[in-house]
C-alpha cells in the first residue's frame, strides 16, 4: 500500500465517523492519529534498515575487492620469488 492509498483509506474512515457521537468520534480520531504515528515510525524504520543494508552491501563489496587484491599481490610476490 502506498502512502497515498494509506492516507486516502484513513481519511475515508474518518469521514464515515462524521455522524457518530462526539465521544465515539474522539476515540476513533485518537486511534487514527496513533495509526498515523505508527505508520510514520514503521516507514522511517524501514528506510533506516534499507540504508543499513545498502551500507552493509557496500562494505561486503569492498572487503571482497580487498581480499582479491591481497590474493593477487601474494601471487605476484610468489611469481617474483620463483
Amino acid at each position: 500500500m502506498t502512502q497515498q492509498e494509506f492516507n486516502e483509506q484513513l481519511e475515508s474512515i474518518l469521514a464515515k465517523t462524521a455522524d457518530l457521537p462526539a465521544a465515539e468520534r474522539a476515540k476513533i480520531i485518537e486511534t487514527a492519529d496513533a495509526t498515523r504515528a505508527r505508520d510514520k515510525e514503521i516507514r522511517e524504520s524501514t528506510s533506516r534498515a534499507r540504508l543499513a543494508l545498502d551500507d552493509w552491501r557496500l562494505r561486503q563489496k569492498y572487503l571482497l575487492f580487498d581480499a582479491e587484491a591481497t590474493l593477487r599481490e601474494a601471487r605476484a610476490q610468489q611469481d617474483e620469488d620463483v
